[in-house]
């Protein structure tokens, strides 16, 4: 199901079944209302919106303005969230309310308020709808009276709700789930960061999104010529070469054999990542060092 190949095969059959909505045009009708949290990164949320607008998807792709992994008026990201709200998609806010000190939710509500103005401020559009961040943790499900709301009770109940939160989709089996429309909508959340060509598990997500942020720095950074002089060959190798000199320090042989397995994994990674070519990536060649750690042990 995480593979893009599985989730357009996915879209496919729920589109046999019934139509898509985004919350913000619903009126009440029997719908797919299809809803992405964006928790990680807006690239991906991108790359899925492209996914569905091929597939004649409707949804509604929230997004947080607190995000610790994105900033949402960053250049590129502001490029990306245009253009998945240029592609008819409704734009909304992702709103964790762990973050203010208080439960009021009249003072709550004007923190919304806050948050949509930033992310109006990108699309150009008045935000109308409202997701929660992690409620089912922290167990805080304010309504809000101006806004149309994931959590409210006439789109979400156990029985009309399915999410792959923690990539998994809680006991439930996704292709028997949204034959319920026959009764009633369906409310389907997935995470963009979730879905990849490969399928990746969370550390391989991570991994390319590394990849993705040493490029960015270098990008940024290469017009500083201290900067420049200083990295040599980009962000990437001068990590490699750090994190290779630790290894030394430490037993050699084996932490050696470690480290060129992190290293292939690097090179492999980096071939799947659109932002960084294979070819770009020149790593140290440690055929030396193991060499050497052979001779020592």
């Amino acid at each position: 199901m995480f593979k893009y190949r599985e989730y357009k095969e996915f879209l496919t059959e729920l589109k046999k079944l019934g139509s898509t909505s985004n919350f913000r045009d619903w009126d009440g009708d029997k719908v797919f209302l299809i809803r992405h949290d964006v928790d990680f990164s807006v690239q991906l949320a991108y790359k899925l919106a492209e996914i569905e607008h091929e597939c004649g998807i409707q949804a509604t792709f929230f997004f947080l303005t607190t995000c610790q992994t994105y900033n949402v008026m960053a250049r590129r990201n502001r490029e990306y969230i245009r253009k998945i709200s240029d592609m008819g998609f409704e734009v909304g806010l992702h709103f964790d309310p762990t973050l203010y000190d208080t439960s009021d939710v009249d003072q709550l509500e004007e923190f919304v308020n806050h948050e949509a103005s930033i992310i109006e401020s990108v699309t150009g559009t008045k935000i109308s709808s409202v997701s929660l961040h992690n409620p089912s943790i922290h167990g805080k499900y304010p309504m809000f009276k101006n806004y149309i709301n994931a959590y409210d009770n006439k789109c979400f109940s156990d029985d009309r709700y399915i999410s792959d939160s923690r990539m998994m989709f809680r006991g439930k089996n996704i292709y028997e789930f949204i034959k319920r429309i026959e009764h009633s909508s369906i409310q389907i959340l997935t995470h963009p960061m979730h879905y990849s060509e490969k399928g990746s598990e969370y550390p391989k997500i991570m991994c390319r999104d590394l990849l993705d942020q040493f490029a960015i720095i270098d990008e940024e950074f290469m017009v500083n010529s201290t900067y420049k002089e200083q990295i040599g060959e980009g962000l990437l190798n001068y990590m490699s070469t750090q994190l290779k000199m630790d290894v030394l320090g430490n037993d050699r042989k084996a932490m050696m054999e470690d480290y060129s397995q992190a290293k292939a994994e690097l090179q492999r990674v980096a071939q799947e990542n659109h932002t960084l070519k294979a070819e770009k990536v020149h790593l140290p060649d440690d055929s030396a060092e193991k060499q050497t750690a052979e001779q020592t042990s």
